[in-house]
């Protein structure tokens, strides 16, 4: 059964394929550093995918995977789209929404969780780190608002 990956797994040689977006920043951050928050973003996804493709399958777990795979990904995606923003507002925007979709992943894990669709200790290094990436969000948008 596929599991996430930590970040210890991350730094130990496991490295996201190569897709022009993270695989360089990736490998610039070594054991010291903490990765930025598009690579962290791109680790989830990977591992949120993984994690997903191992669920066992159901009409129900069905529909709510694919809610849950759509959030996710989008929280990636977005951030990736912030940075490739023409304007401060536009970058802000995407972070915006980014956290939205981060918070709605939230709720579709909790639910995958409490309704018994996945075991909860899986679910909780998922829900763990994704708290973090929308923190980090928040963080961020805080700043750029001026509000921090």
């Amino acid at each position: 059964m596929n599991r996430c990956l930590s970040t210890d797994e991350w730094s130990q040689g496991e490295t996201p394929m190569e897709c022009g977006v993270c695989l360089e920043d990736a490998a610039a951050y070594g054991p010291k550093r903490e990765p930025d928050l598009k690579v962290r973003a791109y680790r989830f996804c990977v591992s949120l995918l993984k994690w997903a493709s191992s669920v066992e399958r159901g009409r129900i777990s069905d529909v709510v995977m694919q809610q849950l795979v759509r959030a996710g990904t989008s929280v990636g995606a977005n951030i990736v789209e912030a940075k490739a923003g023409s304007s401060r507002r536009d970058f802000t925007r995407y972070l915006e929404i980014a956290l939205k979709s981060a918070n709605e992943t939230l709720f579709w894990l909790c639910l995958t969780r409490d309704a018994g669709i996945a075991e909860r200790d899986q679910v909780a290094t998922l829900v763990a780190e994704m708290k973090e990436i929308a923190k980090m969000l928040g963080a961020s948008i805080l700043t750029l608002k001026g509000k921090r």
